[in-house]
């Protein structure tokens, strides 16, 4: 879990991300796609398909794999269940931020 503070502050990076074209919505989406990715963020209770994705990604060299409780905040979409950024300013941003704000 993350304080309100901390996930609105990570929804901000995220929609930064999203406006600038640098996030990738969905399984389907990233099957296929060659470029380099640095994060890739899911739902913490993924299903199949999410972890056939998570396997195939982990297989490349340095993309950050973090699983979200609080997803649906970050995306507002109650059908995303994964996305990616392939931006590594912002990435890391997020990373930094997700990690130092995470609460029992």
């Amino acid at each position: 879990m993350f304080s309100t503070q901390i996930l609105n502050k990570a929804k901000n990076y995220f929609g930064l991300a999203d406006r600038a074209g640098y996030v990738i919505y969905g399984t389907d989406n990233l099957k296929g796609y060659t470029h380099k990715l640095y994060l890739v963020v899911y739902r913490a209770d993924f299903g199949k398909t999410i972890q056939k994705t998570i396997n195939q990604l982990t297989q490349q060299a340095e993309i950050i794999m973090l699983p979200i409780e609080d997803f649906n905040f970050l995306v507002g979409n109650d059908k995303c269940k994964l996305f990616a950024i392939k931006n590594k300013g912002l990435s890391e941003q997020i990373v930094k931020l997700l990690r130092s704000g995470q609460i029992d």
